[in-house]
């Protein structure tokens, strides 16, 4: 009976707001925080069961040594970039006691938060907390560190994504590389949507609705880490075999079911996400129940779409694709989830659906070589997870969000405003991503070769990259004979 008093008193039926979170919402943060990994996990099954087996070791090695990697950089600067001086022992004594979007925060500016670089009153970086040196306890939840183990598991994240579209083909030394600067563009997107930064002063200073909303990492997260990985599939080129005469050959995955159950634990880790975000926010009037149940709406609308337009065109439901239509739900509402309807949230994510099998087949179509759909699932869908908060969210939630007075509106409740703010959201997600994975692939690539040799490739980098087999029980051909074979069928 105490635990259920102290929930039903911290994260009960009204809302969530800053004052009543209490140990109940400390401890739901860690938790969700815990349970967060199980996007990674499932992001990890669903990326190797669509690879082949013979590269099934390499795939799911990268994703583990991505959340290694990407912990201590996260820890080195990614915490500093993205909220600075919260909870630092010099930020100013009025600082909120909540960050992420929290009714006290850019209400002008980001001084509250942090003395972070800014111009001209737009907050751009934070500049302190470097290896979260100089942090404090809060006197009330959620502390820094609490803080930096949520945003840890997201960062993470976003780097990951790039793993599933460069898969089968990317060298192992480029990809440590990468796992250590991947947390750049994150740590500032996260800054200037999450961290009081000038895209969530849009609202406050340009009266463009309430500036930026972006809950639970659509575009942060998905939309970020789908571009940087569409920029790494374009610079690495397909894998050999992919494209013969210019048509694009289906390569299928190695572990079908791997891939759905990998599906399964990564909608428990975005409903652990999505939570632990809301409770780390604690906007006025976000309610969990809502989050969650528009959470799983929006999945379920997205594998429904998928199914039914492969099932119209081939006559057969296609399990990959509804598995990617189901994430690509989950992604498009991670942005709005507390501020839409339940019948919204079923739209959002059905468009969701058209959306991921549409793109599967245009990055084909412009011989772009994703093996997971992870640009489409993430990349597109994230983009559309913010456009959508512009146009859905229906002004039952986030009054006094970012410093604006009243709830959070789109524009088919009345405030083009805020599909304005979205809508320059995605181009800036788009661009920065583009920009940083270009620019940093181009370096590393001069440090690293970003791309394996071709006998590597023709063998499976296992054994040439990881020194050991997945499955040796299963593994029949030499290097000799995969060679031949693979020389004689396959063109560049």
């Amino acid at each position: 009976m105490p635990i259920l008093a102290a929930a039903e008193r911290n994260i009960g039926m009204a809302s969530i707001t800053p004052t009543n979170m209490g140990d109940c919402g400390y401890v739901g943060i860690l938790v969700a925080g815990c349970l967060g990994l199980a996007l990674l996990l499932g992001f990890t099954m669903v990326a190797t069961g669509l690879c082949r087996s013979k590269n099934a070791g390499h795939t799911f090695t990268m994703n583990l040594i991505a959340l290694a990697l990407g912990a201590v950089a996260f820890l080195a600067y990614g915490f500093a970039i993205a909220v600075g001086d919260y909870g630092t022992a010099t930020a100013p004594a009025t600082q909120p006691s909540t960050f992420i979007t929290a009714t006290t925060h850019s209400v002008e500016g980001a001084s509250q938060l942090n003395a972070g670089l800014t111009i001209n009153g737009w907050h751009i970086m934070g500049s302190k907390g470097f290896f979260l040196s100089g942090l404090t306890d809060a006197s009330s939840a959620p502390t820094p560190l609490a803080m930096f183990f949520l945003l840890m598991v997201l960062s993470v994240f976003t780097a990951a994504i790039a793993t599933g579209a460069m898969a089968e083909r990317w060298s192992w030394k480029s990809f440590c590389l990468f796992s250590i600067w991947a947390v750049l563009p994150f740590a500032l997107f996260a800054n200037w949507i999450w961290g009081g930064g000038w895209l969530a002063q849009l609202g406050s200073k340009a009266g463009l609705g309430h500036g930026v909303v972006d809950l639970a990492g659509a575009g942060a997260v998905h939309g970020l880490g789908g571009i940087i990985a569409l920029t790494g599939a374009w610079m690495l080129g397909p894998r050999i075999g992919k494209f013969i005469n210019g048509r694009p050959q289906a390569i299928p995955g190695h572990h079908l079911p791997m891939v759905m159950m990998g599906t399964f634990v990564m909608l428990l880790g975005f409903l652990a996400i999505t939570a632990g975000m809301g409770l780390l926010t604690a906007t006025p009037s976000v309610r969990l129940d809502v989050m969650l149940i528009n959470t799983l709406l929006a999945g379920s609308g997205g594998a429904l779409s998928a199914m039914g337009i492969m099932w119209r065109k081939y006559h057969k439901p296609d399990p990959s694709l509804i598995c990617n239509g189901l994430l690509g739900g989950l992604v498009a509402i991670s942005a709005g989830s507390a501020f839409v309807s339940p019948f919204a949230a079923l739209v959002i994510g059905g468009l969701a659906g058209l959306l991921t099998v549409a793109g599967v087949f245009f990055w084909d179509a412009m011989r772009i070589d994703d093996p997971v759909g992870a640009v489409s699932v993430h990349g597109l869908n994230g983009l559309w997870g913010l456009l959508a908060v512009g146009l859905f969210a229906n002004g039952q939630a986030g009054n006094g969000l970012n410093g604006v007075a009243g709830p959070v509106r789109g524009m088919f409740y009345g405030d083009f405003g805020q599909l304005g703010a979205q809508a320059l959201a995605v181009g800036v997600c788009a661009t920065l991503g583009f920009t940083c994975a270009f620019g940093l692939f181009k370096l590393t690539n001069i440090i690293a070769p970003i791309r394996v040799d071709r006998e590597s490739e023709l063998q499976g980098l296992d054994v040439p990259e990881m020194g050991a087999v997945a499955y040796p029980d299963f593994e029949l051909k030499t290097l000799h004979s995969v060679s031949e074979m693979a020389g004689s069928y396959y063109s560049e």
